[in-house]
C-alpha cells in the first residue's frame, strides 16, 4: 500500500506579540487572526518577526483576548515564502497558541 507524504516544516516561536491582533474574515466567511511576533534573539536593530496567522472560531478569542506584549508560545507550518515580506509566516491552528505571560507583569508573580 503506496502512502501519500506531504513534507511539512514546522517551527516554534517565543516572543511578545508586536502590535494588536488583525482580525479579519476569508472570502468565504472563515474568521482568522494574525498575530505579529516579535523575538529578541537577533540584534537590537533587527529582531526576528514572524506573523502567525491563525483560522476558525480559536481565531476570534485569540484577536479579543491577546495584546501587545503579551508573551506567547506558537507552533506552526512554516509557509511559503511570498515576495516582498520581510519576514517569515506560520500557519497555526488554534491549540498551538498557548499564552505564557500577560504584557506588563513580572515571571512569576501571582
Amino acid at each position: 500500500m503506496a502512502a501519500n507524504y506531504e513534507e511539512v516544516a514546522r517551527a516554534m516561536i517565543l516572543g511578545r506579540i508586536g502590535r494588536e491582533p488583525e482580525t479579519g474574515r476569508t472570502s468565504s466567511g472563515v474568521m482568522v487572526c494574525r498575530l505579529h511576533i516579535v523575538n529578541q534573539a537577533g540584534p537590537a536593530s533587527r529582531p526576528v518577526r514572524v506573523a502567525a496567522y491563525i483560522k476558525g472560531e480559536f481565531a476570534k478569542r485569540c484577536g479579543f483576548n491577546l495584546h501587545r506584549g503579551d508573551l506567547i508560545e506558537v507552533v506552526g507550518d512554516i509557509g511559503p515564502q511570498r515576495s516582498g515580506v520581510g519576514y517569515q509566516e506560520l500557519l497555526v491552528t488554534g491549540e498551538d497558541v498557548t499564552l505564557k505571560q500577560r504584557a506588563g507583569q513580572v515571571a512569576g508573580a501571582a
